[in-house]
């Protein structure tokens, strides 16, 4: 019976390290590792406008962890005002000029969902899109 057990386990033991060998590279998401230890991680929140209430408590919560979390993260908010291209405009000066370590984004128009990855993805930094449905249809997203 203990022979029994320990092969079962060695058998899930080898599914599991095969399983994250070789079944997670279909999905398998490669960014420039721009952190550099001792200094914290720079991210860049994309909102859709301040004045919501619901993304003002966002905020505040976001706020909250970088004060409890000074030497690790960096949190830099930026206001969409409820515009698309001022939104995109943010976007692309950030991804120019090299300010984020990842983008936390809450499009203003979900339709430009494929464009903002595509400029975020060519620059190989991480991204998180929160508080909006999303047309999952898009090829290549």
């Amino acid at each position: 019976m203990k022979c029994l057990k320990n092969i079962l386990l060695m058998s899930i033991f080898i599914s599991f390290v095969s399983f994250i060998i070789f079944g997670c590279n279909k999905y398998t998401i490669y960014t420039n590792n721009r952190i550099v230890q001792g200094e914290p991680v720079q991210i860049s929140v994309l909102l859709y406008r301040f004045d919501d209430a619901y993304i003002s408590l966002v905020k505040k919560g976001l706020e909250e962890i970088e004060v409890k979390n000074q030497e690790k993260a960096k949190f830099t908010f930026y206001d969409g005002k409820n515009d698309q291209s001022i939104q995109d405009e943010i976007l692309d000066t950030i991804l120019n000029e090299k300010k984020a370590d990842l983008i936390l984004l809450n499009l203003v128009d979900t339709r430009s969902t494929k464009q903002a990855i595509d400029n975020i993805k060519e620059n190989n930094i991480p991204v998180v899109l929160f508080d909006r449905e999303l047309d999952f249809s898009l090829d290549g997203v």
